[in-house]
């Protein structure tokens, strides 16, 4: 009991302090400042200076920790996948997040409203992995295979 407490709240700790570094790279892109401290504690407290969008902040930090709430009550479709889909979903969340930790506010915003829209299509069709793109079957390659259509004349 004691033990996965203190498990899990380090883990929510942990989380808190990179999605932290996340926004606050996001704020400090925005604002144009070049942050190459390697000092990541301090990069991380933000300082009433650094023109910070706090909307965007907690918009971004909001939207990482539900997305690791949804994975972690990720159930997959097929009961024996449900830990390897749950951690394939944690650790696209974390990379996918830290990946873009230097975007500027716009994309942000899109790179955010994008993350929402894979999460409800993993959820409707219940698969976590990343779809492959509709490939048209009237592709040209189809169509120079057949012969053009002859119009009728009247």
């Amino acid at each position: 009991g004691y033990m996965l407490t203190m498990v899990a709240r380090s883990r929510r700790l942990r989380c808190r302090r990179v999605a932290g570094r996340v926004a606050m790279a996001a704020g400090a892109a925005a604002s144009g400042r070049a942050d190459n401290s390697d000092d990541h504690r301090a990069a991380s407290r933000p300082s009433p200076s650094d023109g910070i969008d706090q909307s965007t902040r907690v918009r971004v930090l909001g939207t990482y920790r539900y997305l690791l709430r949804c994975g972690q009550r990720w159930v997959a479709a097929d009961e024996d996948n449900t830990a390897r889909e749950r951690n394939y979903i944690l650790a696209e969340v974390r990379s996918q997040f830290r990946e873009r930790q230097h975007e500027r506010i716009p994309d942000v915003n899109a790179l955010l409203d994008d993350a929402l829209a894979k999460k409800e299509v993993a959820e409707h069709y219940r698969i976590p992995y990343q779809r492959m793109a509709h490939r048209d079957l009237r592709s040209e390659a189809g169509r120079l295979a057949q012969p053009p259509l002859e119009r009728s004349r009247l």
